[in-house]
């Protein structure tokens, strides 16, 4: 009882102020009813404010409450600092996973397109070495002559295309004047320029499937076939997806569509200028 009195009596001296103050108020408020409802309001105030107060006042902290919920929220913020600290590396970590994932996935790229590039190598050092007679076959449905053999089949369809040039005239007339001489005949005064304008273009003639044989070049459609003869080529121009062939006579003749023409190129570089190519047996090919 005399803890409670003591705690009631150090909760009213350090709330006083407050708990007037409240007071106060409260008798204020209860003016409108008149002197009794003012000294019952302020009754209430003081009752309510003084409550507060000690509740206020039992709630604090002790000094070793104090230090407790310090050391508590030490713990806390080291535990926090710990935690950011540990999501912070767990980031840093992942993003050397994915870095080292990343490199290992282009190291692994690199590698694929070494071993891509070496047997690509091998594959053309083998066209440029084989036997080329073992390729050697006729054709079922292509009249080819005597010694005449196929050696190469597109598997793609391939595009025969010619140089073609277009020409148009232009008239243009000057200032003129025309002279009344007799009925029916005028005389025209004034020149006249003729120019001729000429424009190259690139036409596809024929689209196909190509045969390489030890004479010729020939693509084949359906309906349509069209053959160059090694005896018109004077000079070729290899490219990646194709050759341009140009004869004695300066025309020039394209064969474009291949995915890759350098099997093709190094065979017709090589029919062209090598003599043992004949087979001794040969089979059909379709």
């Amino acid at each position: 009882m005399e803890s409670t009195q003591t705690e009631a009596t150090q909760a009213y001296v350090k709330h006083k102020k407050g708990i007037w103050i409240s007071t106060g108020i409260f008798a204020f408020i209860g003016l409108a009813g008149g002197i009794l409802g003012a000294i019952l309001f302020a009754l209430f105030g003081f009752f309510i404010s003084f409550l507060f107060a000690l509740i206020a006042f039992k709630i604090k902290e002790t000094p070793e409450e104090k230090a407790y919920f310090r050391e508590q929220r030490k713990k806390l913020n080291a535990q926090l600092e710990k935690e950011s600290q540990e999501r912070k590396e767990t980031r840093v970590q992942r993003k050397l996973a994915k870095k080292r994932k990343r490199e290992e996935e282009q190291h692994k790229r690199e590698e694929a397109e070494r071993e891509r590039e070496e047997l690509y190598k091998k594959q053309v050092e083998w066209w440029l070495t084989e036997d080329l007679s073992i390729h050697a076959k006729k054709i079922d449905g292509l009249k080819l002559s005597k010694n005449e053999y196929c050696y190469y089949k597109s598997s793609e369809p391939i595009n025969w295309k010619e140089d073609r040039v277009s020409t148009r005239r232009i008239n243009y007339g000057g200032l003129t004047a025309t002279i009344h001489i007799a009925k029916g005949l005028n005389y025209r005064l004034g020149s006249i320029n003729t120019a001729i304008n000429k424009s190259a273009h690139i036409v596809t003639v024929l689209t196909g499937t190509l045969f390489l044989t030890n004479k010729r070049i020939i693509v084949a459609s359906d309906n349509q076939i069209k053959a160059y003869t090694f005896k018109r080529l004077l000079k070729m121009e290899p490219y990646s997806d194709g050759v341009a062939l140009y004869s004695s006579a300066g025309k020039r003749v394209i064969l474009d569509g291949f995915t890759d023409a350098t099997h093709f190129n190094i065979y017709l570089d090589r029919l062209t200028s090598e003599d043992n190519i004949l087979p001794n047996n040969w089979g059909n090919i379709s």
